[in-house]
């Protein structure tokens, strides 16, 4: 289907759209000018009602235009997933939750974006928008961008799905709430002649191992943290970054970690120095010790 086609199923099924400008994130309402009601008409008047079917043609039957769809309205929620990381840790909740969380994890209509995924779910409850780490949940007066539209990179979203399946309450498949990340400092680099950074990434001779992969091999994110609800794709802890009253921090086989809540990422070695104060220099030199 063309854009204008998409926009008119969107319609039909009970949603909200409004015009995009192509290969952009901002709403375009330029063709309104050829009715004289650009002025009175914006992106708010959307936020309260669905567009007339001559308005779609006005705004998708000219130039290429993205499309976006309208969430909060009649309940549409998007939880927008920045990286893949954090909406694999939501699979991987999900699976272990079971029942409507995990179904809705399998089945519910998806779109896979520039950089990350869109997981659409219907709430019977009124949701707000809010940012809980790196995923962005877009509900009350928000958008994004729908198939076919074309993100600023050159990136086509796809649509994964067909039906977009209900929940009761948002955290029956989302546990996370909005949540402010206690900050942080971290000590800065101090002057050496002797860097431990360098000699982390200088090449070794006779097949010996760098001074990063030796710190690694020194230190594991189970020593560091006490795992808890291991599953086939790895474990979950509770986050020492922020006030984590429930496991959101998602440990992974390779060895990397990823916060779900606050957005914390590394491997062992980032936790040890982040939990210590201390510079990656400053972590693998002290790793080092013999």
């Amino acid at each position: 289907m063309n854009t204008l086609q998409t926009a008119q199923s969107w319609i039909a099924a009970g949603y909200s759209v409004i015009p995009i400008g192509y290969r952009s994130k901002r709403p375009a309402f330029d063709a309104l000018r050829l009715t004289g009601d650009a002025e009175q008409v914006s992106w708010d008047t959307y936020k309260q009602r669905a567009a007339s079917e001559c308005e779609l043609r006005l705004w998708f039957s000219g130039p290429r235009r993205n499309l976006g769809i309208v969430t909060g309205w009649r309940g549409l929620v998007v939880l927008d997933f920045d990286q893949l990381d954090a909406y694999d840790a939501w699979l991987a909740w999900a699976r272990v939750k079971g029942a409507h969380a995990a179904s809705i994890a399998a089945g519910t209509y998806r779109v896979a974006s520039a950089r990350g995924m869109h997981v659409y779910v219907m709430a019977e409850e009124p949701v707000e928008s809010y940012a809980a780490g790196n995923v962005d949940i877009k509900a009350r007066y928000g958008y994004v961008l729908a198939p076919p539209s074309v993100h600023p990179s050159g990136h086509v979203y796809q649509g994964r799905g067909s039906q977009i399946m209900r929940c009761e309450q948002l955290l029956d498949v989302f546990p996370f709430t909005a949540e402010k990340p206690a900050g942080r400092t971290v000590a800065a680099a101090q002057p050496d002649t002797d860097d431990p950074w360098e000699a982390a990434t200088r090449a070794v001779q006779c097949g010996g191992v760098g001074s990063i992969e030796a710190a690694k091999s020194r230190v594991a994110i189970g020593d560091l943290l006490q795992l808890m609800h291991e599953d086939r794709c790895g474990s979950w802890a509770l986050c020492p970054f922020h006030a984590d009253t429930h496991p959101s921090l998602r440990v992974y086989p390779d060895g990397h970690y990823h916060c779900f809540a606050c957005g914390a990422h590394g491997d062992a070695v980032d936790l040890y120095a982040a939990q210590r104060k201390l510079t990656l220099r400053e972590a693998i030199a002290e790793l080092n010790v013999p």
